[in-house]
């Protein structure tokens, strides 16, 4: 019978599997929906292996890994990675008992959608992808709430996370923070978009909780320098009362690391987020959103080249189109309504 596996605590991901194929990470890219898992340019995916590893984590606590002996077949477990295909279905890892009992307790066999039959050993109902929120409000920012940050604590934390004219001048970068956090709560407040869920374990244990990741733009408005975390405090699922709430925000990160914080939970829609359009920011020319000169293909707006809302860029004059999926030496114009959509070659290794 399926029933959850139950490991000792504390164990990782790569504690528990052995992954037999050098490339079993580019494997899960190439059968999930197009990302850019690889934020450094190297192809070693580190955001999907900083995803996979926290995955891991939350399906253990939620017993949402499941193993079964089946019927006189070989003993299986799996877990929902919570990322879908390119087909729009559901993928699992897949993992065999190892044989060997003095390597990892488990053997990747493959990234799985439902009809693959080492499944059908599993009742899928039980094969759920892990969730972070009791409540969808915690995922979101609160409007009616005021932001109150610890500038004493947050400007001499990690000073080697700013930008380098403000590292040796602690007058100078309390002023820009206060300045940053101010404008950022005001963004927030307008466009709920622009705050972005992530979930936090205590390096000390115990149950984590959900936190919101805001844009500082300490030198140039267009320029996301650092993520602010700001907690809901009480906690939603606490205090679900909005008297006497407020967020309350003690660090900052740098937006590297909040783009992988963020990908646990979800694709974020947070334009300041996507690498992408990070690295073709900063030009004077913004869209409608204030998002800088281009912005990433999403939602309803997708990339007009190859229809595809995964990596492709849109200028903010919605007539030129970075596309990641289609590559030429020359441009390519194509039609979307009465608009002329150009296609630009010559996608950057950092885009």
């Amino acid at each position: 019978m399926p029933h959850p596996y139950k490991p000792a605590p504390g164990l990782d991901l790569l504690d528990l599997v052995w992954f037999p194929s050098p490339s079993w990470l580019e494997d899960l890219a190439t059968v999930a929906q197009f990302e850019n898992w690889d934020d450094e340019g190297e192809g070693r995916q580190p955001i999907l292996l900083n995803y996979l590893r926290y995955t891991c984590r939350r399906v253990l606590e939620q017993e949402r890994w499941i193993e079964t002996t089946g019927s006189g077949g070989p003993h299986l477990s799996a877990f929902n990675t919570g990322l879908l295909s390119r087909h729009f279905e559901p993928v699992f890892a897949v993992f065999e008992a190892n044989r060997n009992t003095d390597k990892q307790p488990w053997v990747h066999k493959e990234w799985a959608v439902p009809s693959a039959s080492r499944l059908r050993a599993f009742d899928l109902d039980q094969l759920q992808q892990p969730v972070y929120f009791d409540q969808p409000g915690e995922a979101v920012f609160d409007p009616r709430l005021r932001v109150v940050a610890s500038i004493e604590h947050i400007v001499d934390d990690n000073v080697d996370r700013y930008p380098p004219l403000l590292r040796d001048n602690a007058y100078m970068r309390a002023g820009m923070l206060e300045r940053a956090i101010s404008v950022a709560a005001a963004k927030a407040k307008a466009n709920w978009r622009l705050a972005a869920p992530q979930y936090y374990w205590p390096a000390t244990g115990g149950r984590g909780r959900l936190q919101l990741l805001l844009p500082l733009s300490l030198l140039e408005p267009d320029t996301v320098d650092l993520a602010l975390i700001v907690d809901r405090h009480p906690a939603l699922a606490d205090h679900p009362s909005v008297e006497g709430a407020c967020y309350r925000a003690y660090t900052v990160l740098p937006v590297e690391w909040a783009y992988r914080n963020a990908r646990l939970i979800t694709r974020p829609e947070a334009y300041w987020l996507d690498p992408n359009a990070r690295a073709a920011a900063g030009a004077p020319d913004a869209d409608d959103d204030g998002q800088g000169a281009w912005r990433p293909a999403r939602g309803n707006d997708l990339c007009p080249v190859c229809g595809s809302a995964g990596g492709c860029l849109i200028k903010a004059d919605n007539h030129d189109v970075l596309c990641r999926h289609r590559e030429s030496a020359h441009a390519i114009t194509t039609r979307a309504g009465t608009k002329a959509w150009m296609h630009t070659a010559g996608w950057t290794a950092s885009a």
